[in-house]
């Protein structure tokens, strides 16, 4: 059991009409009911990659039934996985919380963690569909393991955060600043 997690990121973008089919599917991701839909048809890519199949799935309306349990139950993996990090991250505040520089890299470094760990579980509840699949860190090893690529993807992953937080200092700046000036 493989996956190539670069390919995983790279292959949306190789169909045509690919950016507004993502802005499509982020705009379902907020509207409830549809968004365990989207998120089951991204289940779905995940089991045809790990069955080194090409292309995307069908369209996210084929099968709307079979999506939404799946976007549901990844959805209840999630929250399982989400609470063991939550304990996790609870403990490590406790231990690391007086050394402020420290501790304030150490989290986004943790939270960084958090999205590689959830990437990889979803690619590992694909295998099953299995909502205990998210916490079965010994599959997700094996993933790891015989992934030809996985430092490559953990440095694209880590850019692509390192971006994001870059961007959310500087709206946090803005958003700021605007309130300041309004505020004068």
């Amino acid at each position: 059991m493989s996956m190539d997690f670069v390919k995983a990121l790279k292959a949306p973008a190789s169909v045509d009409g690919w950016f507004v089919k993502l802005l499509i599917g982020g705009v379902f991701l907020i509207i409830p009911i549809l968004n365990f839909v989207i998120m089951g048809y991204v289940v779905k890519y995940l089991e045809k990659l790990m069955n080194k199949e090409d292309g995307l799935p069908g369209s996210p309306a084929s099968d709307f039934g079979d999506k939404f349990v799946l976007g549901f139950k990844y959805l209840i993996g999630c929250i399982v996985l989400g609470v063991i990090y939550v304990i996790g991250l609870t403990i490590f505040a406790l231990l690391f919380s007086k050394l402020k520089l420290v501790y304030a890299v150490l989290m986004v470094l943790l939270q960084i963690t958090l999205g590689l760990l959830t990437l990889l579980m979803a690619a590992n509840f694909a295998v099953d569909k299995k909502i205990l699949s998210f916490i079965d860190f010994s599959r997700a090893a094996l993933l790891v393991k015989d992934n030809p690529n996985t430092f490559s993807f953990i440095f694209q992953v880590l850019v692509l955060s390192l971006i994001y937080l870059v961007l959310m200092v500087l709206l946090a700046i803005f958003v700021k600043n605007q309130y300041i000036v309004k505020h004068r």
